[in-house]
């Protein structure tokens, strides 16, 4: 399924001084003016930025967001402090974003391509089924760690995406989920794990991992991450010891 975002479209901002009619385009502070130099007057910064500026300039903003919201929360942030902590004035923050729910939606899309790119990394490693499984979810923690830890004002940004964006939570998972369920079906198929029915052994695994694949026990703080690392290993471990038929000393 193709993930689509309304981040990347720009909507129309209504400019002070321009009168759209049935005729052509004037400004009724110079009327004169022909179109386009009125129109590069207002929006040439913005026009003449390349492909590559305005994804960097996207980024700078989704990057600063995540930041406010982990220190103050998404509600009590504002396009305005957004804006200032990129150095740009809201009307420009505007034609990027056309509000804070976009914004929001581009923060978490970050998160579930960076997790798309870790299940496609893994899948393909030269390992055993124990080893893929162990290195998705150490690499997985990582991120989560560096992202969430001890940061509980993102809990805001993860309750907006459960009531307004469960598409995307629900793709998140989706992830996750048949990440494991590819690595569990190559490893019936090469006949590392016992036979059985794989669905349901991906579904019992993602549980059990839950607390290291997913980042809301990490917001309120919590171990160090070497600690965090060490019991993950001994939990994907034990579950091997269960459905493998080998355990990898």
């Amino acid at each position: 399924m193709e993930l689509r975002s309304s981040f990347g479209s720009n909507s129309p901002v209504n400019e002070p001084g321009l009168n759209i009619l049935d005729g052509p385009l004037k400004s009724s502070h110079s009327p004169g003016l022909p179109v386009h130099i009125l129109l590069n007057g207002i929006f040439g910064p913005f026009l003449h930025m390349t492909g590559d500026k305005k994804t960097a300039t996207r980024q700078q903003i989704v990057t600063a967001a995540q930041d406010l919201f982990g220190s103050s929360g998404f509600k009590q942030t504002g396009m305005s402090q957004i804006a200032a902590a990129c150095q740009m004035s809201a009307a420009n923050l505007y034609r990027f974003f056309p509000s804070k729910v976009e914004i929001g939606e581009a923060v978490v899309l970050q998160h579930i391509a960076h997790s798309a790119k870790i299940s496609e990394l893994v899948t393909k490693l030269e390992a055993d089924a124990q080893g893929k499984i162990r290195r998705f979810v150490l690499e997985t923690l990582e991120y989560n760690y560096r992202h969430f830890h001890g940061k509980p004002h993102l809990l805001q940004l993860i309750e907006f995406v459960s009531q307004k964006l469960p598409h995307l939570q629900e793709k998140h998972k989706k992830i996750k989920l048949g990440t494991l369920l590819n690595i569990l079906t190559q490893g019936q198929q090469n006949g590392q794990v016992v036979q059985g029915p794989v669905k349901q052994q991906a579904q019992l695994m993602m549980m059990a991992l839950r607390g290291f694949l997913f980042p809301h026990l990490l917001l309120v703080g919590g171990p160090p991450l070497k600690d965090l690392n060490q019991q993950a290993e001994m939990l994907v471990k034990m579950m091997f010891s269960g459905i493998g038929t080998s355990v990898d000393e």
